[in-house]
């Protein structure tokens, strides 16, 4: 099942390293809550867009917008790679079971490479904003992380829809 604009976001709490445990539907923040889904702490470019996350949280907590990452990898490697990137504002979710990802969240999945230390299974790149009303402002589901947009072009996109009481695009669903 995937997460269409204007539909309720999966009731799901997600265990961080250092932030305690999470559920963004059940408390968003004032102006939603922007959840990312990354591959694992060996991925390069997702590394680099943690970081940017981190980097830009300011930006978003002045907009009312919480950000979460969340990954199946454990805590463990996500902490390591936290500490070498120096990112340490970013909520980052570990040990995320891909199944009940794919389930509720729609995102698609990978098999690891044993020899690449990556986790057997895995979440690809996703991002979910959740209004404060708990249903799903905006969605981007990408089959690898070469895709990920810019973290300013996120930030625009929900800065613009934040104030609007309109439908958010893409939830449109035809019924024959």
């Amino acid at each position: 099942m995937a997460c269409i604009p204007s539909s309720p976001a999966p009731d799901m709490a997600f265990e961080t390293i250092g932030h305690g445990t999470i559920n963004p539907a059940a408390k968003p923040a004032a102006n939603g809550t922007l959840v990312t889904f990354f591959p694992h702490a060996q991925c390069k470019v997702s590394r680099f867009h943690l970081k940017a996350l981190d980097d830009m949280i300011g930006d978003f907590a002045i907009r009312g917008v919480m950000l979460l990452a969340a990954s199946a990898d454990s805590a463990d490697n996500l902490q390591a790679m936290a500490a070498e990137m120096q990112i340490a504002r970013l909520p980052i979710a570990h040990s995320l079971d891909p199944t009940h990802a794919q389930e509720r969240w729609g995102v698609l999945l990978s098999q690891g490479t044993a020899d690449l230390d990556e986790p057997p299974v895995f979440a690809e790149p996703a991002h979910f904003w959740i209004r404060n009303d708990g249903t799903i402002g905006l969605s981007g589901i990408y089959s690898t992380p070469h895709q990920l947009p810019d973290i300013k072009n996120l930030l625009r996109a929900v800065e613009k829809c934040v104030p609007k009481g309109s439908a958010p695009r893409g939830s449109h669903i035809v019924r024959n």
